[in-house]
Order: structure tokens, then C-alpha cells, then sequence
């Protein structure tokens, strides 16, 4: 059906990378997390490199015809925030994309991304953390 309507769906995969919160073991996640805390350093060198993957899929599909404004990009937790970073923050392409989709998500404290921008079409049901 969303074919039908013109729409395609591209599920690019997590790096697999060691991953503090599971003892180092590699496991496939956008980025690594010291700690499940609001305080918790951002992986920056992590985020940088999904952030880059991301652009790379996006640089394929503008070259194949999609113009960068028709382009979403949604994510659900560690992916929400890749989203985040993708739309909002240090991407070739923040501010130029149709939209931003982030699901149960979060920001670390001294995370590169603006907060404001990043809460601007958030919803109203649910509570926001501080």
C-alpha cells in the first residue's frame, strides 16, 4: 500500500559495536551508552559516525531522484535519537528534511542537538521529562 502511494521505506542497520551497557559486548546499536541516565556523556565519536550512515542512505536516495524535502526520518529509542541528531543537529542534511519521527526516545543532557528545536512539534498527551 505505501508503495502504492509512492512512499519507500528504507531500514538501514546499526553498527555492530561494543556496547558498555552490556559489558562491552558487541551488539548492533547506533551508538554507546555509559550509563542509562539524563547525565550520561553522549557518545559524540558514536553519534558522528550513525549520523554520517544515515546521510550516506540519504545522499543515495537524493541521487536517485527524491528530493531531500520528501525525506522523513524515524526512529524508536536509540534510533529516535539518531533521528534527532539527523533532522536537528550536525547533519549534512538538519533542517532540509520533511520530517522527524522519535519514538520513546531521549537526549542526553549535553547532547548537540537543540533542545528547543528538537521539542517543537512535540505532543501533548504525554508528560515531557524536565
Amino acid at each position: 500500500a505505501m508503495a502504492d502511494a509512492g512512499i519507500r521505506v528504507v531500514y538501514p542497520d546499526a553498527p555492530t559495536v561494543p556496547y558498555t551497557l552490556m559489558r562491552g559486548h558487541m551488539m548492533p546499536v547506533w551508538f554507546d551508552r555509559v550509563a542509562m541516565a539524563y547525565n550520561a556523556p553522549e557518545d559524540k565519536e558514536g553519534m558522528a559516525r550513525s549520523v554520517e550512515q544515515v546521510d550516506v542512505e540519504i545522499d543515495r536516495l537524493v541521487a536517485e531522484g527524491v528530493p531531500a524535502e520528501s525525506i522523513g526520518v524515524v526512529g524508536f529509542s536509540m534510533g529516535g535519537c539518531l533521528a534527532l541528531h539527523v533532522v536537528y543537529g550536525r547533519s549534512r542534511y538538519a533542517g532540509k528534511l520533511a520530517l522527524c519521527g522519535a519514538m520513546s526516545t531521549f537526549l542526553a543532557e549535553d547532547s548537540s542537538v537543540d533542545a528547543l528545536a528538537a521539542r517543537r512539534f512535540a505532543g501533548e498527551a504525554a508528560r515531557r521529562p524536565p
